[in-house]
């Protein structure tokens, strides 16, 4: 995975009302950001999208947020091991 774009979505999991910016994260990073996501933390967090996640994106609802997180999560873990 490499996204090519500083794209990123600024994710308030109580409201998700901010809107996109642009501010790319290292992996690390991004993987903190999707864990706080999917825990579930009421807190303003950033989290780089690639192609797919932005296209995905607009088809989920805020409810689906966290399970939308662990989705990211899983297809970092799966990218990493290969």
């Amino acid at each position: 995975m490499s996204p090519a774009k500083e794209i990123g979505l600024v994710i308030q999991t109580a409201s998700f009302n901010e809107g996109f910016k642009a501010r790319l994260l290292d992996p690390a990073q991004r993987r903190e950001a999707l864990k706080d996501l999917r825990l579930g933390n009421k807190r303003l967090i950033r989290v780089p999208l690639t192609d797919n996640e932005i296209a995905a994106l607009g088809k989920i609802k805020a409810d689906d947020l966290p399970s939308f997180a662990q989705q990211c999560l899983d297809y970092d873990r799966l990218m990493s091991e290969k």
